[in-house]
């Protein structure tokens, strides 16, 4: 018992509380980049997220009703094959997100 609680005070509290630190940060930024002080990004974020759960519903989306991906995807009917392709395809998603920010705020800087 004294070592469970050990552990679960010294690593695994503060690790929780570490992430909610972090989950909070991202979501204090987020609310001020929605609130229209940052000019674009509503819109970015908005196609970001209907490209997300586009992909969601061609992906995971076609597993769960069909029980198979769509041909144009690839082949299987794998839960954990579909899984992978939503995580790889959202993460090129915000890649692509994250470039377009980088190229529009460089080209304000150079002017």
């Amino acid at each position: 018992g004294w070592g469970f609680g050990l552990v679960l005070v010294l690593l695994v509290v503060p690790a929780l509380l570490a992430i909610g630190h972090d989950l909070g940060r991202n979501i204090r930024a987020a609310r001020r980049g929605l609130a229209g002080r940052a000019p674009g990004l509503q819109g970015a974020l908005g196609v970001a997220g209907l490209a997300a759960a586009g992909w969601f519903a061609v992906t995971m989306g076609a597993v769960m009703m069909t029980g198979a991906l769509p041909v144009a995807v690839g082949c299987g009917a794998s839960m954990a094959m579909a899984f992978g392709l939503f995580v790889g395809g959202v993460a090129a998603i915000t890649l692509l997100v994250w470039i377009a920010a980088a190229v529009r705020i460089a080209r304000r800087l150079q002017t």
